[in-house]
Protein backbone atom coordinates (compact mmCIF):
# COMPACT_ATOMS: atom_id res chain seq x y z
CA UNK A 1 0.00 0.00 0.00
CA UNK A 2 2.19 2.82 -1.29
CA UNK A 3 -0.68 5.90 -0.83
CA UNK A 4 0.24 9.80 -1.62
CA UNK A 5 -0.24 11.85 1.29
CA UNK A 6 -3.52 13.81 1.62
CA UNK A 7 -6.20 11.28 0.35
CA UNK A 8 -3.63 10.66 -2.77
CA UNK A 9 -3.99 14.32 -3.42
CA UNK A 10 -0.34 15.48 -2.44
CA UNK A 11 2.00 13.94 -5.25
CA UNK A 12 3.85 14.64 -8.32
CA UNK A 13 2.65 11.66 -10.18
CA UNK A 14 1.58 14.08 -13.00
CA UNK A 15 1.49 18.01 -14.33
CA UNK A 16 -2.19 18.26 -12.74
CA UNK A 17 -1.72 16.94 -9.44
CA UNK A 18 1.90 18.54 -9.15
CA UNK A 19 0.12 22.19 -10.55
CA UNK A 20 -2.34 21.31 -8.03
CA UNK A 21 0.30 21.30 -5.52
CA UNK A 22 1.73 25.14 -6.75
CA UNK A 23 -1.88 26.68 -6.44
CA UNK A 24 -2.03 25.07 -2.47
CA UNK A 25 1.46 26.70 -2.06
CA UNK A 26 0.36 29.75 -3.70
CA UNK A 27 -2.68 30.36 -1.18
CA UNK A 28 -0.80 29.65 1.79
CA UNK A 29 -3.24 27.06 2.86
CA UNK A 30 -0.91 23.94 4.34
CA UNK A 31 1.87 24.75 2.12
CA UNK A 32 3.75 24.24 5.30
CA UNK A 33 2.72 20.53 5.68
CA UNK A 34 3.20 19.64 2.31
CA UNK A 35 7.01 21.01 2.85
CA UNK A 36 7.40 18.81 6.12
CA UNK A 37 5.70 15.34 3.84
CA UNK A 38 8.45 15.98 1.21
CA UNK A 39 11.27 16.62 3.81
CA UNK A 40 10.48 13.71 5.17
CA UNK A 41 10.45 11.69 2.12
CA UNK A 42 12.71 13.25 -0.16
CA UNK A 43 15.61 15.51 1.24
CA UNK A 44 16.04 17.94 3.92
CA UNK A 45 16.74 21.31 1.03
CA UNK A 46 13.37 20.70 -0.48
CA UNK A 47 12.62 23.74 1.43
CA UNK A 48 14.47 26.40 -0.74
CA UNK A 49 11.56 24.90 -3.99
CA UNK A 50 8.31 25.83 -0.87
CA UNK A 51 9.74 28.70 0.23
CA UNK A 52 10.74 30.39 -3.37
CA UNK A 53 7.29 29.08 -4.30
CA UNK A 54 5.45 30.94 -1.27
CA UNK A 55 7.80 33.91 -2.48
CA UNK A 56 7.08 34.05 -5.24
CA UNK A 57 3.95 33.17 -6.04
CA UNK A 58 1.76 34.09 -3.17
CA UNK A 59 3.22 37.59 -2.63
CA UNK A 60 4.42 38.33 -5.91
CA UNK A 61 2.07 36.98 -8.06
CA UNK A 62 -0.86 37.51 -6.46
CA UNK A 63 -0.11 41.08 -5.77
CA UNK A 64 0.31 41.63 -9.25
CA UNK A 65 -2.78 40.28 -10.27
CA UNK A 66 -4.52 42.19 -7.61
CA UNK A 67 -2.42 45.50 -9.11
CA UNK A 68 -3.75 44.82 -12.44
CA UNK A 69 -7.72 44.12 -11.11
CA UNK A 70 -7.48 47.25 -9.68
CA UNK A 71 -6.13 49.08 -12.11
CA UNK A 72 -8.99 47.71 -14.84
CA UNK A 73 -11.46 48.58 -12.11
CA UNK A 74 -10.36 52.28 -12.11
CA UNK A 75 -10.28 52.45 -15.97
CA UNK A 76 -14.05 51.60 -16.41
CA UNK A 77 -14.99 53.88 -13.47
CA UNK A 78 -13.32 56.91 -15.19
CA UNK A 79 -14.91 55.50 -18.71
CA UNK A 80 -18.37 55.21 -16.62
CA UNK A 81 -17.86 58.65 -15.35
CA UNK A 82 -16.65 60.67 -18.59
CA UNK A 83 -19.96 59.12 -20.17
CA UNK A 84 -21.96 60.51 -17.19
CA UNK A 85 -20.50 63.55 -17.82
CA UNK A 86 -21.01 63.81 -21.39
CA UNK A 87 -24.51 62.67 -20.96
CA UNK A 88 -25.11 65.77 -18.28
CA UNK A 89 -23.46 68.21 -20.73
CA UNK A 90 -25.61 66.78 -23.78
CA UNK A 91 -28.76 67.39 -21.97
CA UNK A 92 -28.21 71.61 -20.78
CA UNK A 93 -29.09 74.13 -22.79
CA UNK A 94 -26.46 75.80 -24.61
CA UNK A 95 -25.02 79.08 -23.64
CA UNK A 96 -24.93 80.19 -27.07
CA UNK A 97 -28.60 80.46 -27.44
CA UNK A 98 -29.12 82.58 -24.60
CA UNK A 99 -26.49 84.82 -25.91
CA UNK A 100 -28.14 85.12 -29.06
CA UNK A 101 -31.51 86.18 -27.43
CA UNK A 102 -29.72 88.65 -25.00
CA UNK A 103 -28.17 90.34 -27.68
CA UNK A 104 -32.08 91.19 -30.02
Amino acid sequence: MNDNPNYNNSNLDNIFYAMLMVFQCTTLEGWSDLQTMYQMTYSKHIYVYFVSIVFIGAFFLMNLTLAVINSSFTKSQRELNAADVEEDLGSMPCETNNLELLEE
